[in-house]
């Protein structure tokens, strides 16, 4: 089989959804036939590739400090990997500042490569004339580009390129479920949270995920449901705002900044969840939610679901089906929401279990790599 060089900025250690969706997908594809290019480990704790790891991990810089343009060092990188492993075709995670390496390698190797993009991929260089060239360019000459959603996949075929070289490939929920609850249980009993509803939110603490949405639809929330807890888990500048606005409360001890923890607690909150909660929005610079990877994980753990009408949201979350969706910057909508849910346990309880059965079915790290593997004839 035809080897891959997968290049990617974001893989784990690093928590993010991507690169956590990037690891299921090599570990999906054949074994041996993949090899990871991605910058080495600066996280505090000591990571070990798992077991079920299948591919070859190369950990080298990507990009430098002290050079413009900083990337300049990838084209080495990449070519050395190009020549020592075989590889027949290179998979970008990150169409800038990475694409550009590969782009060019494109022209003196004749190399093929395919391209992942995500919401923020594409609608923030647009703005800019020269990014947006050089996006055009090198998704242009890109073998397929591998689209998020089809909210993303739009975009792209906006900047003119035909609607075959686009391919959606969805992500698929990273975090799994615990083996036992002693976990669950003992964050229960931390918290004092028996008997208690809990929404919950994952996320970085930035503008555009539209955390002060919640924050000011709680009391509305309270003034009904006096004893619901709200976490929130990630971390971010948008934070002292957030801890600004939780103080104004008149239950701030009721609001928890958890910051950034591992899989296997956020397991745990999904699990202890009564609802979760991220109500984004569209940010006048074209910030928007492309799609919403942590919908799907909160359903995969039978969660009912809340989120804003934005972005690629609306193919994450069914709206009726798997959650509720609200307009964007509506608190008195969020508050409703809220409150639908906690007064009809029965519809909470059937939307989680029917967007539960849809992710089994239809966003598997399985069956993104199958959709790899059948779009370039593996």
């Amino acid at each position: 089989m035809d080897k891959i060089l997968f290049v990617t900025l974001e893989f784990p250690p690093d928590i993010g959804g991507v690169g956590r969706m990037y690891r299921e997908i090599c570990r999906a594809l054949p074994a041996e036939s993949v090899v990871v290019l991605t910058p080495p480990n600066t996280k505090s704790v000591q990571y070990k590739e798992s077991p079920l790891d299948n591919y070859s991990v190369i950990r080298s810089s990507l990009l430098v400090r002290w050079w413009w343009p900083r990337w300049v060092i990838a084209i080495f990188r990449i070519n050395y990997c190009l020549k020592h492993y075989n590889i027949s075709r290179t998979i970008v995670g990150q169409v800038l500042p990475l694409g550009t390496a590969v782009w060019i390698l494109s022209f003196i190797k004749k190399t093929r490569y395919a391209v992942f993009v995500h919401g923020m991929d594409v609608s923030l260089p647009i703005r800019h004339s020269r990014k947006r060239w050089l996006l055009k360019n090198i998704l242009g000459r890109a073998e397929k580009v591998l689209a998020a959603n089809n909210f993303v996949a739009q975009m792209v075929r906006n900047l003119g390129l035909p609607a075959e070289q686009v391919v959606v490939i969805y992500p698929s929920p990273v975090i799994k479920k615990l083996s036992n609850n002693t976990l669950t249980e003992n964050l229960r009993q931390r918290y004092n949270l028996q008997n208690k509803p809990i929404l919950l939110t994952i996320g970085r603490l930035v503008e555009r995920k539209g955390h002060e949405i919640i924050l000011m639809a709680l009391e509305s929330v309270w003034r009904e449901a006096p004893q619901l807890r709200y976490f929130i888990i990630g971390t971010g500048p948008f934070k002292n705002k957030l801890e600004d606005l939780r103080a104004l409360l008149s239950h701030p001890h009721q609001v928890i900044f958890l910051g950034e923890i591992n899989d296997e607690e956020t397991a745990a909150w999904l699990s202890l969840a009564t609802i979760f909660i991220m109500t984004p929005r569209a940010l006048a610079n074209g910030d928007a939610e492309g799609f919403g990877l942590v919908y799907l994980e909160a359903a995969f753990f039978g969660k009912p679901v809340i989120a804003s009408r934005t972005g690629g949201v609306s193919e994450a979350v069914i709206d009726g089906q798997t959650g509720i969706i609200v307009e964007e910057n509506n608190v008195e909508a969020t508050a409703m929401a809220i409150l639908k849910l906690l007064k009809n346990p029965s519809l909470a309880e059937e939307l989680g279990r029917d967007g539960q059965e849809r992710v089994e079915k239809q966003f598997s790290a399985e069956s993104a790599a199958q959709r790899i593997k059948d779009v370039f004839g593996y």
